[in-house]
């Protein structure tokens, strides 16, 4: 029954985007549903378009390193990471420390509270 939702999902999403191409809150969702179907290339896509549309947002980049980590991209996945976390995506040098290696975030991109 679930599955049968998430193919749904698909194709409503489909439908609106084909209505709607340059919301990339469709893209988003689309991805997200292709990504709890292991549809990974699939999710990659629709975050590539996201991405295209507003090439500026922190999250894009952060969500489809994840998603290429697990489509064995390492370096790939670690790029996006890394603009993620340059555009303000903090949540992204945790990964970039698991998937890639590197040991912390920027000196300069560090918050420091305010005395």
């Amino acid at each position: 029954f679930l599955l049968q939702g998430f193919e749904s999902a698909l194709t409503d999403f489909g439908t609106t985007i084909e209505l709607y191409e340059k919301l990339i809150e469709n893209y988003k969702k689309r991805s997200k549903v292709k990504f709890i179907l292991e549809d990974y290339r699939g999710a990659a896509q629709d975050r590539d378009i996201a991405g295209s549309i507003q090439p500026k947002i922190a999250e894009a980049y952060y969500k489809r390193g994840n998603i290429k980590y697990f489509l064995e991209d390492v370096e790939g996945s670690c790029a996006d990471l890394q603009k993620a976390g340059e555009l303000g995506y903090m949540r992204a040098y945790a990964y970039l420390r698991m998937y890639c290696g590197q040991e912390s975030a920027p000196a300069d991109t560090i918050a420091v509270p305010e005395e």
